[in-house]
């Protein structure tokens, strides 16, 4: 009975273990994306000649960079059932 105990709270720390590990690792994708994202950004801001006070500039900036990340996570969410099939 206790080595029973003992071989499922493993697994539940394995487990916890790897699914902290994955969230380390998709924080190291995410900013390793940062700068491109930003980048990109500033120029789709550049290219509608969106001028005006700096936090005008950071509100458009978020909410470009929102409305990519969700088309971003909708296709690779999409992507990611294909293969699943």
């Amino acid at each position: 009975m206790v080595a029973e105990k003992l071989r499922e709270f493993e697994k539940r720390v394995k487990n916890r273990v790897s699914i902290a590990l994955a969230g380390a690792f998709a924080l190291v994708i995410a900013l390793s994306w940062n700068e491109a994202i930003k980048e990109v950004v500033s120029d789709i801001i550049g290219y509608l000649n969106i001028v005006g006070p700096t936090y005008y500039y950071k509100i458009i900036a978020a909410i470009i960079t929102t409305i990519i990340g969700v088309l971003g996570i909708m296709y690779f969410s999409k992507w990611s059932e294909d293969g699943k099939k």
